[in-house]
């Protein structure tokens, strides 16, 4: 065990030991024989076995084999404050000597004023440091002085002592264990009944010695040994030779500071030195059990077992290695950050100082975080390698993939892609990264829904961040990589990385993406990917070839603890054991009254009650109807006085939410906003949820009730983070879902700490220490999920890419996919896999096989191999981003609404372009479906007809009949009723009144739109694949955006601004706002003044995204300018070419190669 005393403890053991002394010390000196001696200040005599005078002390120190170093004379005082000291202060206060051991070297004495140096000490010299103790512990051979001094003195016993008992015997013939010596302390003349001190010349110096001699040498009985033979046989002093504590050394009275400096330099050097034997290395031998009354057999088992505990040294070659492998990488990061590269134009990691500047002053980021300047330094970084870096939540690590994407922009003049999982998310980011577009002259462009134009715009002189989502982010590859442009992207990050083990399309497409990239890009294109959450590293490491960086940093301290019925426990996540996961901390005890338990038995409301409103907290619950019902309970019970606060600022966020909502604002929010409490879930608007997020941040709201979606999308933290229930819906709640939402707890630079509280039942508690003790879910590849439906996919799109023309590069494709790297583990073998899954595509006419025509680039071998290419419908499904399984679907809904399509209004149109997988998420009210379809006007009921559903089957439905129907006619029956969802929006009904007509929650409406946009944008890329669909193309082109505002035609182009909606569009063009350069040009306190609950921050936000997509128009302008005046580089002989559509619409042919195309997509 390590000896781990406290100052108060080795206090009391002194104070044991010279009351032991005192009452039986004739017993027990003379049970040690001459393995023990003391000396005591009169006449040297101290009723030992022997004892040592003045001379004895004088004749060592000649001998060289102890010194005499000064000590401080508080020392009395301190360690022994329970002697009652007859000599005055002004004795006391005088400097001690001290006896030491010297290892061989000739030391000098040092006196009070004296200016010499202090004792020199060995390399082999080692330090006991106890704490608070001015004990100076040494250790010296005495070897060669016990046959010489020992045996030659005699004990004259001291009158009030006894003398009793016998020692233990050492075994003379133990080999193995090097000869082992103790120590000196200093005692005091009054523990003793002798008052005489004894003189030497330098005050009075009360000094007892004790030696002794508790093991034996590797050779038997080397007591006749000198010192000198036992240091030639041994080559150095054994570790256990010398101890001393430096830290005891003091030095009273003028002009002895520069002894004492030089004494704790001494300490310090000795300390520093790395020389010493590995025993010494270790803690155990730099820890001396004070002076006790032990037994020799007692001590000598105390000793062997602390080195038994002691653990084998690392091999020093492993050491050696491992330390010049980091010096060798820290020289090369300082040799590259100090040289800089090519790309470098300024001080702050290549990128001028006016980034740094803007990082003040728009988001008020003075410093970096040291993690995140040692990332920023890594040589894979500056190299351009791929990296993975992995940090708790908030731990800052956007802001290490932004300045990466400036260096990409500014410095290495290259495009980026930024990979966000939420179309929110991607809003939030493009109207953020806005002002530093403006001010560094550059381009941000948003790919979300039915945004970003594809192709890409091909820039000359700017450069442009791509913010995606991760299905817009595939279709923005598959055009770069068909157009032979993926040289243009020199980087791309992805957020969120563990999404590529999510099981479902969204993982599957992200693995896509990133496999393609992978293979177009090579090492041309750099991979950063971030995550909080990882656990299979090694298997991301190996799929994206790429450098790890991890780090535990927070900025903020985290306490996490665990509510079961009223006890409280505080989670140690350190501990090993399960059990000792938890430990208990307090216990509630809020006064509640009957009525408060019953309606609040969880003391959710206490717990909020201790943050709230001075601090601000999270309530995160399983489902969004208990979200609003958490936050009603909680503000029946909240004080009646928290009313009063922020009062106006409450006031005014009512009243904005009002504006957003036409004069409707829910009426669980009416009654929470005036306790600063609001729920937040995907069932409100995003203006309704912008508008309290803005509010929380501010402080004018100081608690959400909220479900787990806001952990993963918004950046929200709060002091005290509760989590209502360890559920998520009705699925027990993950380890990474976990830490995403502990995470928000703590805010940096305002908090000096945050905490988690989770909620459980008793039923749940083992759950949870297996959550708490588990680690984070594997990240699997998501590539078979739905019956390897995102496999049929990426093959799809290879072919169609021509990157797999034959079987064997399918092969050799599919064996760069994270579910290749996982292969082995899963038990899957790629090649039968590969062929499977082609067999399936040509079953399904996506894909076609066709002989193999010669080619100087085709080897024999893939000349024996029959050629993969896509069909017209499986180029059109790649094309459009279409899933495999519902193109077929598709294509015959379109062509039989091509025979017999109804225009007399929108309503067909809407039909074709319902998301198929919406309808399973909207429950059918068959009383709302009759009583919208008896309002319909007879050509639109013709539409109704046209897909199968009648009037009779709706009353049979109502009735509650059985009806005979298809799969397929039930599936078109409720597709047509969220046609008509739709259909309302379309005509300008706003969301409040469509989500109450049709019972559905107003963000569910939201989403609704928003979906139908994005999926009538894959229509259109379809037909435009298929010439036959050519009526289509002209139809969908200005119909597809109109659907994705649904506003009046005056609002749509305010609506182009990223992250402005339909509510805010609204206040916008009230107050004076009508066009994108009236806000692009507007004066900011103009703005906050003239539209209600707008800050500054977000005026401002407002103002540079206006700016930003006004540049972004400008620059497309002038590079379809310069494409129409350019002159073609080389015309080449007309090739064949996929037939045109005969609209009779002339297009520019495609024989000719151009340096830039003709026209833009949007032009077109």
């Amino acid at each position: 065990m390590e000896f781990k005393q406290s100052s108060e403890s080795y206090k009391m053991s002194s104070k044991t030991n010279c009351k032991n002394n005192k009452k039986n010390n004739s017993k027990y000196y003379q049970n040690h024989n001459k393995n023990a001696l003391t000396a005591c200040p009169k006449n040297g005599f101290h009723n030992s076995p022997m004892g040592i005078t003045k001379d004895f002390i004088d004749e060592l120190v000649e001998k060289e084999q102890v010194s005499v170093m000064v000590d401080n004379g508080s020392y009395s005082e301190k360690i022994m404050p329970h002697l009652n000291l007859k000599s005055n202060n002004a004795e006391r206060n005088k400097p001690q000597q001290i006896l030491t051991s010297t290892p061989h070297r000739k030391v000098k004495k040092l006196k009070v004023g004296d200016d010499s140096e202090p004792p020199h000490l060995s390399p082999n010299t080692q330090l006991d440091s106890f704490n608070d103790s001015d004990t100076l512990l040494a250790q010296i051979d005495v070897a060669a002085i016990e046959q010489e001094h020992l045996s030659q003195k005699t004990c004259v016993p001291h009158k009030n002592r006894a003398s009793s008992g016998n020692s233990p015997q050492l075994n003379k013939n133990a080999r193995g264990v090097k000869r082992k010596v103790f120590s000196s302390t200093v005692c005091d003349n009054a523990s003793h009944t002798d008052p005489e001190p004894f003189d030497s010349g330098s005050g009075n110096m009360f000094t007892s010695v004790e030696l002794i001699t508790d093991s034996i040498g590797a050779d038997g009985d080397t007591g006749n040994m000198p010192p000198t033979a036992f240091v030639q046989k041994h080559g150095h002093l054994s570790t256990e030779m010398t101890k001393i504590d430096y830290n005891s050394v003091q030095v009273s009275g003028s002009g002895n500071s520069a002894i004492q400096d030089d004494i704790n330099q001494s300490s310090m050097n000795i300390r520093g030195h790395k020389e010493s034997t590995p025993l010494s290395r270790h803690k155990e031998y730099e820890k001396v059990t004070p002076v006790t009354t032990k037994s020799l057999k007692e001590r000598l088992k105390q000793s062997l077992q602390n080195n038994a505990k002691i653990p084998t040294p690392q091999s020093s070659r492993a050491v050696k290695l491992k330390a010049e492998s980091v010096q060798k990488a820290l020289e090369q990061a300082e040799k590259m950050q100090n040289e800089g590269s090519d790309y470098d134009i300024g001080p702050f990691f290549g990128l001028p100082s006016k980034v740094r500047d803007l990082l003040e002053s728009i988001r008020g980021i003075k410093t970096l975080y040291e993690w995140q300047t040692e990332c920023l330094s890594l040589p894979p970084v500056l190299e351009g390698k791929n990296l993975i870096y992995s940090l708790p939540t908030s731990g800052g690590k956007t802001l290490v993939a932004e300045i990466l994407i400036l260096k990409e922009l500014l410095c290495k003049k290259r495009d980026a892609i930024l990979i966000l999982p939420f179309v929110s998310i991607v809003q939030e980011k493009v109207r953020t990264l806005s002002p530093f577009a403006v001010e560094l002259d550059f381009l941000v462009e948003e790919y979300a829904g039915s945004r970003g134009p594809m192709p890409p715009r091909k820039r000359r002189k700017k450069k442009s961040l791509y913010v995606a989502t991760i299905e817009k982010a595939n279709s923005l590859v598959n055009c770069l990589i068909e157009l032979q442009r993926m040289d243009e992207v020199g980087l791309v990050v992805i957020d969120e990385l563990h999404m590529l083990g999510e099981g479902g399309s969204r993982g599957a497409i992200l693995e896509m993406t990133l496999t393609k990239i992978l293979h177009a890009g090579g090492d041309d294109t750099q991979l950063i990917g971030m995550s909080a959450t990882l656990n299979n590293i090694q298997d991301l490491q190996k799929f994206m070839k790429a450098e790890i960086y991890s780090n535990e940093f927070r900025p903020v301290e985290l306490q996490e603890y665990v509510k079961l019925e009223d006890n409280i426990y505080e989670v140690k996540p350190k501990s090993l054991c399960p059990d000792d996961k938890l430990m208990h901390s307090r216990t509630v005890t809020f006064p509640y009254t009957k009525e408060m338990i019953k309606s609040d038995p969880d003391h959710i409301c206490g717990l909020v009650s201790e943050v709230v409103p001075d601090f601000s907290c999270l309530v995160f619950c399983p489902t969004k109807k208990n979200c609003e019902n958490v936050a009603l309970n909680i503000c029946k019970m909240m004080p009646r006085h928290l009313t009063g606060v922020k009062r106006p600022e409450r006031k005014a966020l009512l009243k904005a939410l009002l504006e957003e909502g036409n004069g409707e604002v829910c009426s669980v929010l009416k009654k929470t906003l005036q306790f600063g409490v609001a729920y937040h879930h995907s069932g409100l608007t995003m203006d309704e949820r912008k508008l309290i997020e803005e509010a929380y941040s501010e402080g004018t709201l100081c608690l959400l009730t909220c479900t787990s979606t806001l952990a993963a999308g918004v950046n929200l933290p709060a002091k005290r983070v509760i989590l209502r229930s360890p559920y998520v819906g009705s699925n027990f709640i993950s380890r990474n879902q976990y830490k995403q939402m502990v995470g928000r707890a703590g805010r940096a630079g305002i908090d000096t700490s945050g905490e988690s509280i989770l909620l459980i039942k008793r039923a749940d508690r083992q759950k949870i220490l297996d959550l708490l003790s588990g680690p984070y879910e594997y990240c699997r590849s998501s590539l078979q999920f739905e019956d390897k439906k995102g496999l049929r996919r990426l093959l799809l799109t290879t072919i169609g890419l021509k990157i797999t023309p034959n079987i064997m590069s399918v092969i050799e494709f599919l064996n760069k996919t994270l579910l290749a790297v996982q292969s082995r583990e899963q038990d899957i073998d790629i090649s039968e896999l590969s062929r499977a899954t082609v067999q399936q595509l040509l079953q399904h006419e996506m894909v076609a096989q066709r002989k193999n025509s010669p080619s100087s680039s085709k080897t024999s071998e893939d000349l024996s191999l029959p050629a993969l290419e896509v069909t017209k419908l499986g180029r059109a499904a790649f094309k459009g981003g279409v899933d495999v399984d519902m193109a077929k679907q598709l294509y015959g809904d379109l062509c039989a609404a091509r025979d017999a399509m109804n225009l007399t209004s929108h309503l067909h149109l809407l039909y074709l372009v319902t998301p198929y997988d919406m309808v399973q998420q909207v429950n059918v009210s068959w009383l709302i479906f009759f009583k919208q379809f008896s309002s319909l006007e007879s050509t639109e009921v013709r539409t109704a007809e046209l897909v199968g559903i009648t009037e009779s089957y709706l009353v049979k439905k109502i009735a509650g009949q059985r009806v005979k129907e298809s799969e397929e006619q039930a599936f078109k029956a409720n597709r047509f009723y969220i046609t008509l969802v739709l259909y309302d929006l379309w005509k300008q009904k706003t969301i409040w009144e469509v989500a109450s007509r049709y019972q559905i929650p107003r963000g569910t409406v939201q989403n609704l739109l928003q979906s139908a946009a994005t999926f009538a944008s894959c229509v259109m890329h379809f037909c435009a694949e298929l010439e036959e669909f050519w009526a289509y193309q002209d139809l969908m082109g200005n119909f597809v955006k109109k659907l994705s505002f649904c506003v009046t035609m005056e609002l749509i182009p305010l609506m182009e601004i990223p992250g402005v909606k339909q509510g805010r569009a609204r206040q916008l063009y009230s107050a004076g706002y009508k066009t994108l350069q009236h806000v692009a040009h507007a004066d900011i306190e103009d703005m906050v003044k003239s539209i209600d609950h707008l800050s500054r921050k977000v005026a401002r936000q407002l103002t540079s995204a206006a700016l930003m997509l006004l540049n972004e128009k400008a620059e497309a302008l002038r590079t379809e300018a310069d494409d129409m005046v350019m002159v073609p580089e080389q015309v080449v002989p007309s090739a064949k070419d996929s037939p045109m559509p005969s609209s009779g619409v002339s297009t520019p042919s495609s024989s000719a190669t151009f340096s830039q195309p003709l026209f833009s997509q949007e032009s077109l």
